[in-house]
């Protein structure tokens, strides 16, 4: 039950819902067929009530209503009183699954139920928890703030307050959710201004003046706010798109990148599912999504630089091998970890002093909950080869380094908003000054002779982004078939 249970988060975060739904409704029909054959009610019960929540919850991801409500119709009622934590979990779930609901259809039914699901979290213990009462708040702000705007903002802001300082799920959930709703609601409301306010508090960096775009994006809703190069401040508000899947070329209105055409460089400010996407910007523009503040002081140009090259990869992967990184002079202050040197320990150690970082390696989709991407590099003795989000923040980049993801997938992050981390964001968070890869796959020779051209330019002083920008231009315009150069995106 539990591998079902987990394959299906998996795919459900990765949004691949025909396969999320196939476990989820495998997983209601053992727990049937446990309940058939006299087992434990206090166990197949809940279980089904988690299937069937989650198959709404995934219907609404969707924008289909309807088929939400027939899930929950097929939904048990489960005497959980002597379940602690699996029975906030599930009052929870039902509690969100209801308010979405009464969003889309404005039911006063799915209302009441909804508020059933307070009333019911509010007799359980703190304990149980952890972060409950800041998702309570946040409910009670969704379910009035369309009605009640005044009233359901100060609930999503105690709800922000009351998640500050926490990591457990239901605080991260409380914390980033209601940032998107009231990022939302201010577009709605056409106050940009707060969309872009909204959104940097929820990235925790500083709110810019001008030359930036702040985007949120949730179900059929989105809101793209710009402070334009004249630091005029405006955007785009949409609600009832028909799908819940967003075409990132086309998410951005072609009147908000006009605004921009004056800048020389664009900050991206945004979460997920468009946090890492490429082709967010026309090629032409240099821009970057804004994840940390600048340092107070640019470091200098580079003093030591690291590449790792052609790690060995275990053979049980069956990637196809990389081309070799070329033999390079012994010039002072390059280090170059290949093959069986190239293990995880060893680049962690090598590169919290380098000043450039540069990868070429494979790149992988994470097989976990949170579908990030990680780095493919040597195994250790004890057979660890990947270099993951994780990994990369328990360390600290002490030269604030240039870093170069040349590899498959690295900008890959998140689709979801609570679902932790991904690469880019990790190193950034260790102490990059900027990082440079790809959400898609990169042809192998193409790639190196790409990002060696932009470290030079940066290294020589362009900014990353108008680097990106200058050498990507330079290629197209020369006939190059670099497309998928298009799609290489900076994060500073």
């Amino acid at each position: 039950m539990g591998a079902l249970s987990d394959l299906a988060s998996i795919h459900h975060n990765r949004r691949a819902y025909n396969l999320a739904r196939a476990y989820l409704t495998e997983l209601a029909l053992r727990a049937d067929a446990g309940l058939a054959a006299g087992a434990d009610d206090k166990i197949d019960c809940p279980t089904r009530l988690y299937a069937y929540e989650s198959l709404a919850n995934i219907s609404l991801l969707e924008l289909e209503p309807d088929h939400a409500r027939a899930e929950l119709v097929r939904a048990p009622l489960c005497d959980t009183q002597k379940i602690s934590a699996p029975r906030a979990n599930l009052i929870l779930q039902n509690a969100l699954v209801r308010s979405e609901l009464y969003r889309l259809g404005h039911r006063a039914a799915d209302a009441q139920l909804a508020r059933d699901s307070l009333a019911a979290l509010r007799e359980l213990p703190a304990n149980v928890a952890p972060g409950k009462d800041a998702l309570l708040a946040y409910i009670e702000g969704d379910l009035i703030i369309k009605d009640d705007p005044a009233t359901g903002q100060q609930s999503l802001r105690d709800a922000i307050t009351r998640a500050a300082g926490h990591a457990d799920e239901f605080s991260i959930k409380a914390r980033l959710y209601s940032h998107a709703l009231l990022a939302l609601d201010a577009g709605r409301r056409s106050a940009f201004g707060d969309v872009i306010a909204t959104v940097a508090e929820s990235l925790r960096v500083r709110t810019p003046d001008r030359c930036a775009v702040a985007i949120t994006v949730d179900a059929d809703r989105s809101v793209v706010a710009f402070a334009g190069a004249d630091a005029a401040i405006g955007g785009n508000y949409v609600a009832g798109r028909s799908s819940g899947q967003v075409d990132v070329t086309t998410l951005v209105p072609t009147s908000v990148v006009e605004r921009m055409r004056g800048c020389e460089h664009v900050s991206v400010l945004t979460r997920a599912p468009i946090l890492g996407a490429g082709r967010l910007l026309p090629p032409q523009l240099a821009w970057s999504y804004a994840l940390v503040d600048p340092p107070a002081a640019p470091p200098a140009a580079a003093a030591r630089r690291l590449v790792i090259a052609n790690p060995q990869a275990p053979p049980d992967l069956s990637f196809p091998p990389l081309g070799p990184y070329p033999t390079e002079p012994g010039e002072p202050g390059v280090t170059i970890l290949r093959g069986a040197d190239a293990t995880p320990s060893r680049v962690l150690a090598e590169m919290q002093n380098a000043s450039v970082v540069e990868f070429h390696t494979h790149g992988f989709i994470a097989d976990d909950l949170f579908e990030a991407s990680y780095l493919v590099l040597s195994p250790e003795l004890d057979r660890r080869y990947a270099l993951t989000p994780d990994d990369v923040r328990q360390v600290r980049l002490a030269a604030s380094p240039l870093v170069i993801l040349g590899a498959c997938h690295a900008a890959t992050s998140s689709h979801s908003l609570e679902g932790g981390m991904g690469l880019a964001e990790a190193f950034l968070r260790a102490g990059a000054r900027a990082v440079i890869a790809s959400p898609d796959a990169v042809p192998d020779r193409d790639a190196l002779a790409f990002f060696a051209a932009v470290r030079d330019r940066i290294v020589r002083g362009a900014d990353p982004a108008v680097a990106v920008r200058d050498e990507r231009t330079r290629r197209l315009s020369a006939s190059h078939d670099e497309s998928w150069a298009s799609g290489v995106v900076v994060f500073q």
